[in-house]
């Protein structure tokens, strides 16, 4: 499917355009496009949770869950790839789904080798404390997929954002528990936690769950060195909006087997997921809602520091519609892509943004 841009003014740019009740953030320069991977026109009511990764051919397959809703027992997640050379995204297709059960956040993962993992919970019940993991991985670009082993078989496991390569080539999986049937609220108990493997993907370690003030879950993690890592969280509580909601942060000085417990930030959190990622030039980025009470404005703050400071922010996109679920990507041409769900969780949107212009702010 061709792009669908949404074209901004000239003599808009860096000035606030009204929308409706809500506005759009414009970057201060002529080139910042928000794109369409899906929307209504694709089937499947509620699309959510994107996660990308790059293949071997240059492409990019983003993954998303899909079905009449978050709580429906008819999603899947669906894959679609973009072609670089034309700017078109496949059409989308399922490449997992356990009949009769729902599937919820997938999270890509391109090992050394070159295969490309795919980690999702599977709900047993009718919520996600029932959930467990489940993975397929595909040793041909994304073209076909295979089962493979679970790294845990525990109950009320889900993972979010993307995993990293270790140092011994194995993968760190982001996880959280949350153990609440309270579909409006994440229980102080809930906290992050990660499985490390080995070069194989055959033995896998669990970490101990983080805790935090209000609970903690959906970490994100990027590596400054091989020992030291720095994971963002997402708080626990409700979907209300408080005063004293903000991101949660851990560190691991071993690389990643123990980590500290979380500690508030000054960064804002509506009990809405991030994204963090160490860029090819070392600096890092996190990708989050810069509010305590709404998911409507998306922000992005770049450090250079290695996670000391983050001096360098940008909000993307505000409106009265939410944007949330950020899936942070940087290809090997150093491009950085920033994908989200958008339009009360109908459409999967994304804006290329360059480390040059965030360093500039």
């Amino acid at each position: 499917m061709p792009f669908k841009r949404e074209k901004l003014p000239i003599f808009l740019l860096g000035l606030i355009l009204l929308v409706g009740n809500g506005v759009i953030l414009l970057w201060p320069h002529d080139d910042m496009t928000i794109l369409d991977v899906v929307g209504p026109e694709v089937p499947g009511t509620y699309k959510h949770a994107s996660s990308a990764c790059e293949l071997a051919s240059g492409e990019i397959l983003l993954a998303y869950y899909s079905g009449s809703g978050e709580y429906g027992n008819d999603t899947a997640i669906f894959g679609t790839q973009l072609n670089r050379s034309t700017n078109r995204w496949s059409p989308p297709r399922v490449i997992a789904d356990a009949e009769g059960k729902a599937e919820g956040n997938p999270a890509l993962w391109r090992s050394p080798k070159g295969d490309i993992w795919l980690f999702y919970p599977v709900r047993q019940g009718e919520t996600w404390s029932t959930a467990t993991l489940s993975a397929k991985v595909s040793t041909d670009d994304g073209r076909t997929w295979e089962n493979a082993d679970t790294p845990n078989d525990q109950p009320g496991l889900m993972t979010r954002a993307r995993p990293i390569t270790l140092s011994n080539g194995g993968c760190l999986l982001p996880l959280d528990f949350n153990p609440s049937t309270d579909t409006e609220f994440v229980s102080e108990e809930s906290g992050s936690l990660f499985c490390l493997s080995d070069a194989s993907l055959e033995t896998w370690e669990k970490t101990e769950i983080i805790p935090s003030r209000l609970g903690n879950h959906q970490p994100a993690v990027a590596a400054v060195d091989d020992e030291y890592l720095i994971a963002y969280c997402r708080r626990g509580g409700d979907y209300l909006g408080r005063e004293d909601g903000f991101l949660v942060r851990t560190e691991s000085h071993d690389g990643g087997h123990t980590w500290s417990p979380g500690k508030e930030t000054a960064f804002p959190n509506p009990n809405s997921p991030v994204d963090f990622v160490r860029l090819h030039s070392g600096n890092l980025l996190l990708a989050y809602n810069n509010s305590s009470f709404h998911r409507s404005l998306l922000s992005v703050a770049l450090s250079t520091d290695h996670g000391q400071s983050f001096p360098h922010r940008q909000d993307i996109i505000s409106g009265e519609k939410a944007y949330s679920y950020p899936c942070i990507l940087q290809t090997q041409d150093g491009t950085i892509h920033l994908f989200f769900t958008a339009g009360a969780r109908s459409h999967i949107k994304y804006a290329t943004l360059s480390e040059d212009d965030l360093l500039a702010n």
